[in-house]
């Protein structure tokens, strides 16, 4: 019988599975999602620096917008892992969403890391 904590029908290695999955595509997510909101705000009017009206100009740039939708798609994702597995599973595996962005960071700049 499945415990109230994993979905129901499922053994404990498909949850353990499953919420690997969650928490790396969470991170991945989330990297993705940091490195959109950066390039976006890069472009930016430097005159609206700390101003209310920098969010309404990135709201209309759709690299913003898509930023923040993987930002929601991993906290969405890393809330199902966590619901499931262990913190000491997820938060580790959530924190690679560095690697992720360091990554499509450096292929975007092609500048090396370091």
């Amino acid at each position: 019988m499945p415990s109230p904590s994993h979905p129901a029908g499922l053994e404990v290695r498909d949850v353990t599975v499953l919420v690997f999955i969650y928490a790396v595509g969470a991170a991945c997510c989330l990297g993705v999602g940091f490195v959109f909101q950066q390039n976006a705000a890069q472009r930016a009017p430097m005159s609206d620096f700390l101003s209310p009206r920098l969010l309404l100009d990135l709201i209309r740039m759709p690299r913003w917008v898509a930023g923040i939708a993987l930002m929601i798609a991993g906290m969405v994702l890393g809330a199902l892992a966590l619901a499931w597995g262990e913190v000491s599973l997820v938060e580790p595996l959530l924190a690679t969403n560095l690697l992720f962005a360091m990554a499509l960071s450096r292929w975007q700049t092609r500048q090396p890391l370091g």
